[in-house]
């Protein structure tokens, strides 16, 4: 099998105009520059790419043809250069209503989202961090939807529902978030979201007190010690640091690699996805590694 037939390929279209693209290849995306001597045009549900090259036009044409959101090489023929054709292939004029790159947005600091829609469905999800793009894995406890010309995406985990919105705020085809929301799967809220205990993106540190506490780090690289009391923290995505305290505890590293010790009491350590290390402490402990 050739290299060519392992890679696909991503448009960003603004306006009916092609402002980025991307090539793909094993899972990851890379974003490709727009040369002076290139137009992209949308044409029906093709995008057809014409390059000059040696005196005349390479001509290439993408299709999508299962409607998932990557494009194939369907095509490539060549095509007389004309005078009359100089007028928009010429160097420095061909893109003048295409730029190379999304809006206000260089390819170095290109960070954010971008997801392959179906319908109102998303069916992948990329993140996108200084011009490269990673294929992110939807998980069985996630949902994403279309709402709006916003991605919603909801999660339940450990009786918590976190939703996340995203948005194109520049209109550039990379997504943002812009909110998130905790809540309980019936609808309640709790003591430790009303007190904000809940984490957000960064990295947050929190130690318990006598009573019974709930923490959930959300993202970044959290401490979380539960203190005395029966305990249940959550780590959330990102390396973290779990510490049960006094009582019988239940730890849960979430995604990443997570270090947990369980400390006095009968406790419940799960490490989750990524490599992780528990440690029990005094007690009755149960520990699960988990994926990694």
């Amino acid at each position: 099998m050739s290299s060519n037939e392992n890679k696909a390929y991503q448009f960003t279209v603004v306006n009916g105009q092609v402002s980025a693209v991307f090539e793909i290849k094993n899972g990851r995306a890379k974003l490709k520059a727009m040369e002076a001597d290139e137009s992209y045009a949308v044409e029906g549900s093709s995008i057809i790419k014409r390059e000059y090259d040696d005196g005349r036009i390479e001509k290439t044409i993408y299709t999508d043809d299962n409607g998932d959101g990557f494009y194939t090489k369907a095509s490539e023929t060549y095509e007389a250069y004309s005078a009359a054709q100089g007028l928009s292939l010429s160097l420095g004029t061909l893109n003048a209503s295409q730029p190379a790159t999304p809006t206000g947005v260089s390819d170095a600091s290109l960070s954010g989202y971008r997801f392959a829609i179906s319908g109102d469905q998303v069916t992948a999800v990329y993140e996108l961090e200084r011009g490269y793009q990673k294929l992110e894995r939807i998980d069985s406890y996630e949902t994403w939807i279309i709402q709006a010309g916003q991605v919603i995406k909801t999660e339940q985990e450990h009786g918590v529902v976190e939703t996340t919105v995203y948005a194109d705020v520049d209109g550039d085809g990379v997504f943002q978030k812009i909110a998130k929301d905790y809540g309980l799967t019936d609808g309640t809220s709790t003591h430790w979201l009303a007190d904000n205990q809940h984490g957000d993106d960064g990295d947050n540190r929190w130690e318990g007190g006598r009573d019974d506490d709930a923490y959930h780090g959300g993202s970044g690289r959290d401490s979380l010690r539960g203190g005395d009391g029966s305990d249940d923290l959550y780590g959330g995505d990102d390396d973290d640091s779990l510490s049960g305290g006094i009582g019988n505890d239940d730890l849960d590293g979430g995604h990443a690699n997570d270090t947990l010790y369980g400390d006095s009491g009968d406790d419940h350590l799960e490490g989750g996805i990524g490599d992780d290390r528990l440690q029990g402490g005094d007690g009755a402990d149960e520990l699960h590694g988990g994926e990694g």
